[in-house]
């Protein structure tokens, strides 16, 4: 056990270098083509005083770009780690148990998160990920992250705003009770 779980270690070290030297260099490239843009925009702003018209189009075209680039090296970094998590994740829940299995894009339903009594305001938007479940036994376990977030109404900007987060575990242990157990982690 002791040989996998360095195996393991090396393995998920040379990943976790080869994801640090990505996130570097998508970040450099996002930063070199910020200052190229802002080069450009500062250039074009000083020539904008003979061209105004095409001045004004290439600006708004370079500030497209520049979101453009933003989101996606956003996507980038996202893809990063989720690729991280489905290689890392599986592998290390193996070493615990052969019957746990890992789904990054799945986890509680709404209606199972309601039954569980853990949260009881209203839901505007409800998102659940990073399952875990297994058998084991006759008893059937889940594990996943949960987000909750409720519309509000700021300065007549309409956003969600998280009301609930944290990592819900549900047990069946195929047998009646006649009543619940909770248990709740408080982070101040």
């Amino acid at each position: 056990m002791e040989d996998k779980v360095e195996e393991i270690y090396r393995k998920f070290s040379t990943l976790e270098e080869d994801i640090k030297n990505s996130k570097k260099r998508i970040n450099i490239r996002f930063i070199i083509l910020s200052i190229l843009f802002m080069l450009f925009a500062i250039y074009l702003t000083y020539e904008a005083f003979s061209y105004k018209d095409e001045a004004e189009y290439l600006l708004h075209m370079g500030l497209g770009m520049c979101i453009l680039l933003y989101f996606q090296r956003v996507y980038s970094i996202r893809e990063l780690n989720s690729k991280y998590k489905q290689s890392v994740v599986p592998e290390l829940l193996s070493l615990i148990n052969s019957n746990l299995t890992y789904t990054t894009q799945a986890g509680h339903t709404e209606d199972e998160f309601k039954k569980a009594e853990v949260y009881d305001d209203r839901i505007d938007k409800y998102s659940s990920s990073d399952l875990i479940q297994a058998i084991i036994g006759k008893t059937s376990m889940k594990i996943s992250y949960i987000l909750v977030e409720n519309r509000g109404n700021y300065n007549n900007i309409v956003a969600y705003v998280p009301a609930y987060t944290g990592t819900l575990v549900t047990l069946d242990f195929n047998k009646y009770f006649t009543g619940k157990t909770k248990i709740y982690t408080m982070v101040f």
